[in-house]
């Protein structure tokens, strides 16, 4: 087994019929999704960071949101990486995202960008 990647980023794709409640999907979360995956191969970051499309993160007021968890750079085993990501504190959802962000919001996971406390 490979190990897990160091960050997920969580992008809410969740729809909902028009006029009822807002939806990322409604509100661009479609292209934050393809914008993340362009930006992950452009910086090199495959092995750093995992992008997975999400239901709603209960932010729909606000989207379209992405959820990122550091999952620490330990040597844990993938199994236990993945139990301890479902409960982490260590979330940072970020809302109202916009596709000319990602590059940015990358960068400050880049190994030399970040601050080491893992």
């Amino acid at each position: 087994m490979q190990p897990m990647s160091r960050y997920e980023i969580r992008v809410c794709t969740n729809r909902r019929l028009t006029g009822k409640k807002p939806s990322c999907y409604n509100n661009g979360g479609e292209a934050i999704w393809i914008a993340l995956q362009q930006q992950i191969e452009r910086f090199g970051l495959q092995h750093e960071v995992t992008a997975r499309k999400s239901g709603c993160l209960d932010r729909c007021e606000e989207g379209p949101a992405i959820c990122m968890v550091d999952r620490g750079a330990g040597s844990e085993s993938p199994l236990w990486q993945g139990i301890r990501t479902l409960f982490s504190a260590n979330k940072t959802c970020r809302v109202r995202v916009q596709p000319r962000d990602i590059a940015e919001i990358l960068k400050e996971l880049r190994p030399g960008n970040r601050n080491s406390g893992g």
